[in-house]
């Protein structure tokens, strides 16, 4: 008798709500239908829970909008990870932070015009998840010396960048499951697993032999030992944004050559 081969099958967690996010989205439901009972307009609840919305967005609000009006949306479209959670809010705008975010790392060197800034908050402890800030970010710049508005109001447009290429690269993730990612500065590097093999020497990679160096020091001797955010690189001394821009071009570079050697070898 012929058994078929026991395949492993396929969750498609991916494609499901979190528990906790399936309770979010029932209690964004419950709020909107009291909200709904309180103002007597049952009809706006259905064209509300009926009408797709985009998340995360900035979005202007009217000066007179009350509190409970800033609340995340709750469309019932949103796909799992998407439901807003919550809304952060600098002066007349607002973002919506979808549940997958709610406590996502701040990472300074994603944030091109903040760093610095980031980096001050973060000595005081305060914006290094995006769970620690405040419902508001008005008086942000507060909270530390030598900064002001104009900084705060920088990062609240780097924010919603942020996030949505978080969106955009988690989606790029669940459409091509298996594959491993590098991702720098809105841009992406497929890794197989012949290009992954490729080892970080200074004959694959020339011009900053003291990267290489530590580079190998803490283990990551290919390429598919490479942190998955490679702007991380910058931590290393001596290594600024140039130096990383250059070893990003050098990956693309020699991911093209690795590619061309498995075609010719095909």
């Amino acid at each position: 008798m012929d058994v078929p081969e026991y395949i492993d099958p396929n969750m498609k967690t991916e494609s499901s709500y979190d528990l906790e996010e399936i309770n979010i989205r029932f209690k964004n439901i419950e709020e909107m239908l009291k909200q709904s009972i309180e103002k007597e307009q049952p009809k706006d609840l259905e064209e509300n829970l009926m009408t797709q919305t985009e998340v995360p967005t900035t979005t202007n609000t009217p000066e007179h909008m009350k509190q409970e009006e800033l609340a995340p949306s709750m469309s019932g479209e949103e796909e799992p990870g998407l439901t807003p959670v919550r809304s952060v809010t600098y002066k007349d705008s607002f973002i919506e932070i979808p549940y997958f975010l709610r406590d996502a790392f701040l990472l300074p060197q994603r944030f091109k015009l903040s760093e610095r800034f980031l980096l001050r908050l973060n000595e005081e402890q305060q914006a290094r998840i995006i769970s620690e800030l405040p419902a508001s970010i008005d008086h942000l710049h507060e909270k530390v010396s030598r900064y002001n508005e104009t900084h705060t109001e920088t990062f609240f447009h780097e924010l919603k960048d942020f996030i949505d290429e978080e969106i955009r690269r988690k989606r790029l993730i669940k459409s091509r499951p298996g594959e491993l990612f590098l991702f720098y500065d809105g841009d992406e590097i497929v890794v197989t697993e012949k290009f992954g093999e490729k080892p970080i020497n200074k004959e694959n990679f020339t011009g900053a032999p003291a990267l290489i160096d530590q580079l190998n020091e803490d283990g990551i001797v290919t390429v598919q030992d490479l942190p998955k955010e490679l702007v991380i690189i910058g931590k290393y001394k001596s290594v600024g944004k140039g130096r990383v821009d250059n070893f990003f071009q050098q990956l693309k570079d020699l991911q093209q050559k690795s590619i061309k050697e498995t075609i010719e070898m095909d």
